[in-house]
C-alpha cells in the first residue's frame, strides 16, 4: 500500500502530497492556497480589493489579534495577499490593516512578550512596505472616562449600584484579579475585551472589522454562550453582517469561518509559524474540569469532534449562523457588559427561585436577626439607602456577578456626563466651509 508521502497531490498532480485535510491530499503550496482561498472569499468585498491613480483613501480595518493559532494564520494570509498585490507597481493596496492586541498580560499571564513578538512580525514580514499598523490597547484603558461603582444583586434579582467601599479593587487589573473563579474571570474579560475593541473601531473610523476565529472556536462560543446564558448575543458573534455603530455602517466579517482547528493547526506547521505564536503561563490541559473556564471545557469537547468529523462542526456553525437578533428589544442594556437585554431575567428567575424561610420565635433569635441585618447593611448587602441607583443586569452578568461574594462586584460604569456626550455627538451636524 503505497504511504502518504509517495502519493501525488490530488490538486496539482505533480508535487508529492505532504497533508491530509478533508479526505484530499495536498502539497504544502497547494494547502496554502486551499486555506487562502477561504479567506478571500469572505473578504472579496470591494473594500478590500486594489486601487488604481492618484490620491488614494484607503479603508480601515481594525484586525483584533491575539497572536494565537488562528489569528496568526489570518495575518499571514492577508501579508501573501499584500505580497502579490505589490508584484504589480500600477496598483495600491486598496485597506490599511489596523492589527490590535489588547494587553491582558497582568491577568492572562504570557511566556514571551507580545511587543518582541510584533517586532518579529515586523522584520519577517517586511511590513515596511504594507498599509499595517500594530496598536496595543492596556486592558485598564476599560475604565477611562467611567467611574468604579458597587453592583450588588439583592435576594430578589434587583440590580443595585452606589459608590464603591474603600479598599475595593480601582482598576480593571485588580478586579478580574479578585475574581472568585478562572470562568468568571474569563467572562468578565472576554466583556471588556470585546468594549475596547469596539471602542478603538469608532475612534478610528473603521470600516470593516474581522475576526480571527476560526470554524471549531466558531462552534465553540454558540455552546459556551448558551451555557454562560448569553444565547441572544450568538448571532453577533457567529453571523457575518454589516453593524452600524455611532451612526457608521461596518462590515463584521470572520475570514476562516470555513476553516478547521486542525487545518490551522497544519497551516501553522507548514508555514512555520510556531515562533511567533503568543503562549499563556497557563495550561488548561493540567486542569481539572471543574477549575476549567466554559470556553476551555466546549474546546476541549471540539478538538476532539474535530478531528473525528468536520461536518459535526461545521453543522453546529451553520446552525448558530441562522439565528437572528431577537425583535422584542426596548432600548435596556446590562449596566456590566452593555449587551442589550431583550426579556427581564429577574422576572423569570424570581418565577423559579424560593426565598421562604421561617421567622424568629425566640427573643434571641430576633436579637440575633437583628444584628445579622445590621451586619448586611454595613456590607452593602442589605441595600435600604437612598444612595443606592436600580439598573439592569442582563442574565448572563447575573451568573457571573452572582458567583461572586455578596453578590457583588466592583466595576467601572460610564458617566453620567460621558453618556450625555454620546448622545449629543449623535446629532452634531458637521458644519459647511462658507
Amino acid at each position: 500500500m503505497t504511504s502518504e508521502s509517495t502519493r501525488v497531490c490530488s490538486r496539482c498532480k505533480t508535487e508529492p502530497a505532504v497533508i491530509l485535510s478533508r479526505k484530499e491530499l495536498f502539497c504544502g503550496s497547494c494547502f496554502i492556497r486551499f486555506i487562502s482561498g477561504k479567506q478571500r472569499r469572505h473578504m472579496g468585498g470591494d473594500k478590500f480589493k486594489v486601487r488604481f491613480g492618484t490620491n488614494i483613501i484607503r479603508e480601515n480595518v481594525v484586525f483584533p489579534c491575539s497572536f494565537g493559532k488562528s489569528s496568526l494564520v489570518l495575518l499571514d494570509i492577508i501579508f501573501q495577499q499584500f505580497n502579490e498585490q505589490l508584484k504589480n507597481p500600477r496598483v495600491w493596496i486598496g485597506f490599511h490593516l489596523d492589527v490590535v492586541f489588547v494587553d491582558d498580560g497582568e491577568v492572562s499571564g504570557y511566556k514571551n512578550d507580545v511587543k518582541e513578538i510584533i517586532e518579529d512580525i515586523k522584520k519577517e514580514y517586511d511590513t515596511e512596505r504594507f498599509p499595517v499598523s500594530f496598536t496595543i490597547i492596556p486592558i485598564d484603558a476599560y475604565s477611562q472616562g467611567k467611574q468604579m461603582k458597587r453592583i450588588l444583586i439583592t435576594p430578589e434579582f434587583e440590580t443595585l449600584m452606589n459608590q464603591m467601599f474603600q479598599g475595593e479593587a480601582k482598576t480593571v487589573t485588580e478586579m478580574l484579579r479578585i475574581a472568585p473563579n478562572r470562568a468568571s474571570r474569563d467572562d468578565l474579560q472576554k466583556v471588556v475585551i470585546q468594549e475596547l475593541i469596539m471602542s478603538h473601531v469608532i475612534e478610528q473610523g473603521a470600516t470593516a472589522l474581522i475576526w480571527g476565529h476560526n470554524m471549531s472556536s466558531l462552534a465553540g462560543q454558540v455552546l459556551a454562550l448558551t451555557v454562560k446564558g448569553r444565547g441572544s448575543e450568538i448571532h453577533r458573534h457567529l453571523t457575518d453582517y454589516k453593524d452600524e455603530i455611532a451612526g457608521k455602517e461596518i462590515d463584521v466579517i470572520h475570514p476562516l469561518r470555513d476553516v478547521s482547528q486542525g487545518e490551522v493547526e497544519k497551516f501553522i506547521k507548514f508555514r512555520k509559524l510556531e515562533k511567533l505564536l503568543l503562549i499563556s503561563t497557563q495550561d488548561s490541559s493540567k486542569l481539572m474540569n471543574k477549575q476549567k473556564t466554559v470556553d476551555e471545557v466546549v474546546l476541549q469537547y471540539y478538538d476532539t469532534v474535530d478531528t473525528a468529523d468536520d461536518n459535526i462542526v461545521s453543522t453546529v456553525v451553520r446552525t448558530g449562523a441562522k439565528l437572528a437578533e431577537p425583535k422584542n428589544y426596548d432600548g435596556v442594556k446590562c449596566i456590566v457588559c452593555g449587551g442589550k437585554i431583550y426579556n427581564d431575567p429577574k422576572v423569570w428567575l424570581r418565577d423559579i427561585t424560593y426565598h421562604g424561610h421561617r421567622g424568629p420565635e425566640t427573643e434571641l433569635e430576633k436579637e440575633l436577626l437583628k444584628e445579622w441585618e445590621a451586619n448586611q447593611k454595613i456590607n452593602g448587602v442589605i441595600a435600604d439607602s437612598d444612595d443606592f441607583e436600580t439598573r439592569s443586569m442582563c442574565y448572563g452578568c447575573i451568573v457571573t456577578v452572582g458567583g461572586h461574594a455578596k453578590s457583588t462586584i466592583t466595576w467601572p460604569v460610564r458617566t453620567e456626563m460621558a453618556q450625555k456626550k454620546e448622545i449629543l455627538d449623535e446629532f452634531v451636524i458637521d458644519e459647511e466651509d462658507d
